[in-house]
């Protein structure tokens, strides 16, 4: 499968090529063309750092970590291998096959060498096959969606779905659920949050059978894809893909490495140098709230920026936001380090990882490092704590789950002392 090669496109605009060598290592070349342009759109916040324009894999086989991103994982993968007839450790071959419904405004297209590892499907799944050419980074079972009213339906071979459906797993039954509490009271504490439903299997059309049409789903609208009319002024909606890249991708590491090397201090410096000095703070509001709701998975993938003119970067509306204290067996510690003081040298030692200790019970700010900017998360913390009773309405509508919610949040120690900030009957004293 060596000498493969393909263009990758913002768009309608070409930017480069991936080339694969007969060795089978993979890289990125940006083209001198598109480099050339004037108020060109940006690919990715590390080929503006780095002008040489080239990223390659770590290993042969391996794509660049840009496009490593953008591939789906775990269950996903595997039915996308299965239904499209494409080797699971075909990285190379996976972009290419869903590579015209990829996140953000990347497009890749094959274009010369050897196929990728394709094995065209049975002619009477043809049509339901097509709805499988969609690539949703991690590694829970989701889909890409298009919407007709209440109808949620699987995209055909030219069209790209503008809603993401997530599918509960076997081993957290309620995750959806959750999902959805936790997007909720984090739309009512004011962040910017993309339009939820909780939904069930036999509400989407086209999606497998095999699962029990009264699995739970969660259904959110993808901000990377937005709809307006044609330019033949029909009211058909015309689609537009709206570039964006996760800090992932920003930082140039693979996907495995999403818990690793930076830190949510490193997050929000990050964020004021590409979108503005205001994003640092945005950032740790935001780290506020998921303190608060016990989200102890927000790694290096679950923070992104979208280009909505293709320029100029924006923090994206928050997601993937789930209560993770629900499950014991999950990890206490927050999923990468707060921060390390700049005297001391980075270590990957236990003193410098952080859990709900670290916080200070009355101003729910860290113990250590970030003295002064964290003295201003105070007040959206204090506006969160407020709007839990609101959510009395919205955990009941869940059922047991919206009970398990309610009970854990008092009894996670973070949760506790944080909603005991402005609600006497929800936590510990102040």
């Amino acid at each position: 499968m060596s000498g493969r090669a393909a263009e990758v496109m913002l768009d309608h605009v070409e930017v480069g090529e991936l080339v694969e060598d007969d060795d089978g290592w993979i890289e990125f070349r940006i083209s001198e063309r598109y480099r050339a342009m004037p108020n060109r759109p940006v690919v990715g916040q590390w080929f503006e750092d780095q002008r040489h324009g080239i990223q390659r894999g770590e290993r042969p086989g391996d794509l660049p970590s840009f496009f490593a991103n953008m591939i789906p994982e775990g269950d996903l993968r595997i039915r996308i291998g299965k239904h499209l007839g494409i080797a699971l450790e075909d990285d190379f071959g996976f972009l290419c096959a869903v590579g015209t419904d990829l996140p953000g405004a990347s497009v890749v297209r094959a274009r010369s060498g050897e196929p990728p590892s394709h094995t065209p499907p049975p002619r009477e799944n043809t049509a339901t096959d097509a709805g499988w050419r969609f690539s949703l980074a991690g590694v829970q079972l989701k889909f890409s969606m298009k919407r007709d009213g209440d109808r949620l339906t699987m995209p055909g071979r030219d069209d790209r779905g503008e809603w993401i459906v997530k599918v509960a797993l076997d081993k957290y039954p309620d995750l959806c659920a959750n999902e959805w509490v936790t997007m909720q009271w984090a739309r009512r504490s004011g962040f910017d949050v993309p339009e939820i439903e909780l939904r069930v299997m036999r509400d989407l059309v086209g999606a497998p059978q095999e699962i029990d049409p009264a699995t739970p789903v969660f259904v959110i609208r993808r901000f990377d894809r937005k709809s307006g009319r044609d330019q033949s002024g029909s009211s058909r909606a015309k689609k537009t893909r709206v570039h964006q890249e996760d800090f992932q991708q920003i930082v140039g590491r693979q996907p495995s490495k999403k818990y690793d090397d930076i830190t949510y201090e490193g997050v929000a410096v990050l964020a004021a140098r590409i979108v503005g000095g205001n994003a640092y703070h945005e950032v740790l509001r935001r780290l506020v709230f998921m303190v608060a709701s016990g989200n102890n998975d927000a790694h290096m993938k679950n923070w992104s920026v979208i280009y909505p003119d293709g320029i100029r970067a924006q923090l994206s509306p928050l997601y993937d936001q789930v209560f993770t204290a629900q499950w014991p067996a999950f990890s206490v510690q927050m999923a990468i380090k707060l921060g390390v003081p700049r005297s001391s040298p980075r270590s990957r030692s236990r003193d410098s990882e952080s859990s709900p200790a670290d916080w200070d019970s009355r101003s729910m700010r860290p113990k250590r490092s970030w003295p002064e900017p964290w003295r201003r998360s105070r007040k959206p913390g204090r506006r969160s704590a407020m709007t839990w009773p609101s959510q009395t309405h919205t955990t009941t509508r869940c059922g047991g789950t919206g009970r398990r919610f309610r009970s854990c949040s008092l009894t996670h120690p973070a949760c506790k002392r944080y909603l005991g900030l402005c609600s006497p009957d929800c936590g510990s004293a102040r």
